[in-house]
């Protein structure tokens, strides 16, 4: 989405190219010496022919890097190296130079017509489809020419044309699968001028550096006392080196130490073999070369999988701090931001910004649409974010941003943001709905060690004070204690029920039964919970629900609530008890492995347990609540609909979420007996639950004549005052003897 602020990864071998300024030119001139001459430690035989030919794989990578521009000088400079340096004879030599450029670039060419075509590979595609039009389009060109051409020497017009022209093509690609990676990176950084970066050193290196020479020196040992066969048997001692650096190491590191092993292994073994005019010698040095660069593909291969992983892990974690729905930051993203704040010495400012509207919108015009106007503000808010601040979502037309560089650009672009928003109708519902935001931006001063919580309930309030004001509801308000001294006392509660729910008895359960209004069903008692203060009183939900709400300490009290009451009602055989959940906790699947995990629930049976969630936060959830509630049924419990009815999209929800119980609001229920309206709207929502399966229980059931009508209509339970009024759990519950 164009709102996503995500940046995508740099590719992992075919980067975009970069622009070679005069320095690079001239470093690639010398790149390309120095890879002729590294061809010469690998010559056998008395015509030095290479066994890998490093100049393939350089100008390769080189073009990856910066395009087939630096492809002509690399031409040049090879032949002026063959002919000048060496000596060669300049005919034989114009072909190979000449390939040398001509097959890397239709390589290259033929990559950036795959790359726009097909979507990213990934790691591992890069790098096969890199060695596979390297190797069999490029080599085959570049290897072709440069054999035509050494068949003008007449030293070389005696070898049979497929042999010589297999040979040079084998030396080619043994070129193209060691220093392709290393060049492409190494001249990226360059580049980029992030070298620095690329090879910053980390932890586990020192050890795997000391781990390698001790092999180096092993090896070198054996080869001094003679030991022949021991020496080239602790070249296998490399090999677990180069899987654990292919693990670990950034890829130019990688590249590097690939690099330097193949190489060191591959002259160490030429070295040995002297002349290697025999057969046996020679097929001895050629099995040596193809396992030390079968392991280096393997190398490359293995580091390929390891930075694929690492990009889905990155994926994934950046993903976890986003908002599903917009792209934008996440309340845990933002919370990480405003720690970080809290802890540096610079001021920051943090907004508020609300539009009700959109949670009326679920209501009067379903879902889609409501994304539809999300997704809509969060890409204005996006395109007045300054650079460097923190866009969020919070929740249903709830919304942040963080700036700590730029305070006053900030401030004016949250005036942009509301002009753009105030006012906008939306017509793409059965109804036009009209958008008006409030804003509200808190000053944080440096080192003002705000946590981030007590940050975003400051700002929340500063909100308030916005939506009171007659004419343009934004306002930036410095974080005064002074001013917010209501506030603070609001702070004082939540830490009450902070410490309450680090307590076994912070909280007092009460419930209330539900009562079966007809056979085949059996009662059972919602949960309640009390706050129990410092001096033993309780307070009720009233007190402090909301409070806990605002600061985001609901999911920990559902998960205090529901550990207990699992824990009472698997002590009893027998008990029915229904527990809330509230909308925070319903997107939060970590809470089936909470529930999961509770000790002493080997005797409880799950369907006689029920979890209750509320119409409109389940409709603010859709996604996460359809998996939370079905994860619920399937290990065996009972899922509740409460509030249901409060919604004007109420009865489309029954065919989103699976539930066994529909709670009739007490509002329809109250004045049922003096209302047809409301009787109407019971006796409709009765019929469509048993069309679903569910079972309907109605709340607020204050008399025997509003207690029998229920019955009469067919409402299977009833719940209120005139039933049971709440009373601590213990006392409701049977003891067990």
């Amino acid at each position: 989405m164009p709102h996503s602020n995500r940046a995508p990864h740099d590719s992992f071998l075919l980067c975009r190219p970069r622009s070679a300024g005069p320095l690079m030119w001239v470093l690639a001139a010398v790149a390309m010496v120095l890879a002729a001459e590294l061809s010469r430690s690998f010559a056998i035989g008395d015509r030095e022919a290479s066994l890998i030919w490093p100049p393939a794989g350089l100008a390769l990578g080189l073009a990856i890097a910066f395009g087939p521009r630096l492809l002509p000088l690399l031409a040049v400079v090879l032949y002026g190296w063959a002919v000048g340096f060496r000596g060669g004879d300049p005919l034989p030599w114009l072909l190979p130079a000449v390939g040398t450029a001509l097959g890397p670039w239709l390589a290259v060419t033929v990559l950036r017509q795959l790359e726009a075509r097909l979507d990213r590979p990934g790691p591992v595609g890069e790098l096969l489809w890199t060695y596979a039009v390297g190797i069999g389009l490029g080599v085959l060109v570049s290897s072709l020419l440069g054999t035509l051409g050494l068949r003008l020497d007449p030293e070389y017009a005696q070898y049979d044309f497929g042999h010589a022209w297999g040979v040079y093509a084998i030396s080619e690609a043994f070129g193209v699968l060691v220093f392709t990676g290393l060049a492409a990176r190494l001249g990226r950084a360059l580049a980029d001028r992030d070298l620095e970066a690329a090879l910053q050193p980390e932890s586990w290196q020192l050890p795997w550096f000391l781990g390698l020479v001790a092999v180096v020196g092993l090896e070198a040992f054996l080869a001094g006392t003679g030991s022949e066969s021991l020496a080239r048997a602790a070249t296998f001692l490399y090999f677990p080196l180069l899987a654990i650096s292919a693990g670990r190491a950034r890829p130019l590191f990688q590249d590097l130490v690939t690099a330097a092993i193949a190489v060191g292994l591959v002259t160490t073994a030429i070295a040995r073999s002297g002349a290697a005019t025999d057969g046996a010698q020679l097929r001895d040095l050629l099995e040596v070369v193809i396992l030390v660069l079968a392991f280096t593909v393997m190398a490359q291969v293995v580091a390929a999988m390891a930075e694929l992983l690492r990009r889905y892990l990155a994926s994934e974690r950046a993903s976890a701090r986003r908002d599903d729905l917009t792209g934008l930051a996440n309340e845990r993203e933002l919370d990480d931001h405003l720690t970080r704040q809290a802890e540096s010495d610079h001021p920051a400012l943090l907004a508020s910004i609300d539009v009700p509207a959109v949670r009326k919108a679920v209501d009067v015009l379903g879902l889609e649409p409501t994304n539809e106007i999300e997704e809509w503000i969060a890409d204005r808010l996006v395109e007045n974010t300054p650079a460097g601040a923190v866009a969020a979502r919070i929740g249903r037309g709830t919304y942040a941003l963080l700036d700590t560089q730029d305070l006053a650009t900030s401030a004016a672009s949250l005036e942009w943001l509301y002009d753009a928003i105030d006012g906008y109708r939306y017509r793409g519902g059965p109804l036009p709905l009209t958008l008006h935001p409030t804003i509200g931006m808190l000053q944080l001063e440096a080192n003002q060690a705000l946590p981030a919580s007590e940050a975003q309930a400051l700002a929340s309030l500063v909100t308030q004070q916005a939506r009171e004001r007659a004419d343009r509801r934004i306002l930036l308000r410095p974080a005064d204690p002074a001013e917010l001294a209501h506030e603070r006392a609001t702070l004082s509660r939540v830490e009450t029920i902070r410490s309450a729910l680090e307590r076994a008895d912070g909280f007092a359960l009460f419930g209330q039964r539900v009562e079966p209004l007809g056979d085949g069903n059996e009662p059972f008692y919602e949960i309640l919970v009390r706050l129990r203060q410092t001096d033993g009183s309780l307070l009720s939900p009233g007190e402090f629900l909301d409070v806990a709400a605002r600061f985001n300490l609901v999911p920990a009290l559902d998960r205090w609530v529901a550990a207990r009451a699992l824990a009472a009602c698997a002590a009893l055989p027998g008990c029915r008890l229904s527990i809330n959940l509230s909308g925070a906790s319903l997107s939060d699947l970590s809470l089936l492995d909470y529930i999961d995990q509770q000790p002493g629930l080997a005797g409880l049976e799950p369907g006689r347990v029920t979890f209750e969630v509320t119409e409109t936060e389940a409709i603010q959830h859709p996604e996460q609540a359809t998996r939370l509630l079905a994860g619920l049924r399937k290990r065996g419990y009972k899922v509740a609909l409460d509030d249901f009815g409060t919604g004007l999209a109420s009865f489309e929800y029954l065919k989103t979420f699976p539930f066994d119980y529909i709670k009739i609001d007490g509002s329809f229920v109250r004045d049922a007996l003096n209302s047809p309206a409301d009787r109407a709207v019971v006796e409709s929502v009765r019929q469509v639950a048993a069309v679903f399966g569910a079972r309907t229980v109605a709340e607020f059931v204050e008399d025997a004549e509003t207690r029998s009508w229920l019955a009469e209509v067919g409402v299977d339970f009833a719940q209120g005052f005139g039933i049971h009024r709440p009373a601590p759990l213990e006392e409701l519950l049977p003891q067990p003897t």
